[in-house]
């Protein structure tokens, strides 16, 4: 039996590259060890505070000591701090198994219990998306950050459904029907697993994406004078580009940009966590951006979208229909207006009656 005494000595930061290193081997996506690599982060840098060089020294008061640090940490909502000690109570496991810390370790992890309530219901508010886009109109019209932002403002589309876009999908001009149906300036989305770019809802996903004059506009402008013309190793034309790149943007790509976009001291605001951006990391290296409190990923844009339709009186269906998910999910998860905003909505057709 593995005790104090017969451990291995183990440094947390060669631990962490073993760790990460096992789950690549084991298949893991490299978002998902990205994510872990992030967290573990967290742990390594309490593990330097506290001078703890040698795992084999981690007790269970220890591990509880860091759960309160972590939590304190940038006020970091509920689910994050599941999420981080999710993944540290996996590093334990992995710890026992070549003898780094003793057996039973990763029982000493524990990590909250998520109510309802505590979903994670991040948003990037409408205002600060506009506010984002202005910033991109003005100083990077129609570049690959300007395009993606827009479609997840003006489309509110998945990451995944913004990867999938190939070239052909965007129909700058009206198009007649066989029937005789003109149908305005739009973009497609297909589901195509077979070539990488499946869509969440398979085929039920695939829909038709009314666009306005302005945003053809900035598609049209990118297509021509920013996009890198090639094909992928499927032999379609993916429509984002990363500039210089030669691949279609993967996932973690486009989430990154998201980060990016979403820092405040990026479009203008001052930092509302006293931090100096010139020696800030997250605010002056693009793949720290994620390190940023305020930093979000691309699906809060999507809710913001979704609360701003229906508080403008967009019938629930219609919103369905262009977001991609059902009206019951719409009410449960992406529609954040406060129920006294709901009623006094309500009010407006209740004093018309």
């Amino acid at each position: 039996m593995v005790t104090r005494d017969t451990l291995e000595p183990l440094e947390p930061s060669e631990a962490a590259e073993l760790y990460l290193n096992n789950r690549k081997t084991d298949g893991a996506a490299d978002g998902t060890v990205r994510a872990h690599r992030h967290r573990l982060g967290h742990f390594l840098e309490w593990c330097e505070e506290q001078e703890i060089t040698n795992l084999n020294d981690i007790t269970g008061r220890g591990l509880r000591s860091f759960k309160v640090w972590r939590s304190e940490k940038g006020s970091i909502a509920r689910s994050t701090l599941k999420n981080s000690m999710d993944t540290l109570r996996k590093f334990m496991r992995f710890c026992e198994s070549i003898e780094g810390v003793p057996r039973d370790t990763h029982m000493a992890v524990t990590s909250p219990t998520l109510s309802e309530d505590d979903a994670n219901h991040e948003v990037v508010p409408y205002e600060t998306q506009e506010a984002i886009l202005e910033r991109l109109n003005r100083f990077q019209f129609a570049s690959f950050e300007h395009v993606f932002a827009h479609l997840l403002h003006e489309c509110g589309f998945r990451v995944g459904a913004v990867r999938s876009l190939d070239l052909e999908d965007f129909k700058s001009k009206p198009v007649e029907l066989p029937d005789g149906t003109r149908i305005g300036p739009h973009i497609e989305t297909h589901h195509r697993p077979a070539t990488d770019t499946p869509l969440k809802n398979g085929k039920d996903s695939e829909r038709l994406v009314a666009l306005k004059e302005h945003s053809v506009g900035i598609l049209t402008d990118y297509i021509k004078h920013q996009r890198s013309d090639f094909q992928d190793k499927h032999g379609r034309d993916p429509l984002l580009v990363k500039p210089r790149s030669t691949t279609r943007p993967t996932t973690q790509a486009l989430r990154d940009i998201s980060y990016g976009l979403t820092r405040p001291c990026t479009y203008g605001e001052e930092c509302p966590h006293d931090r100096d951006p010139d020696s800030c990391e997250a605010a002056r290296i693009v793949n720290s951006a994620y390190d940023c409190p305020s930093s979000m990923s691309p699906h809060p844009w999507r809710r913001a979208v979704m609360t701003h339709w229906r508080a403008n009186d967009v019938p629930i269906d219609v919103v369905s229909d262009r977001f991609d998910v059902s009206p019951s999910v719409i009410e449960k998860h992406y529609d954040v207006r406060t129920k006294q905003g709901k009623m006094e909505q309500r009010r407006r057709y209740y004093d018309d009656l």
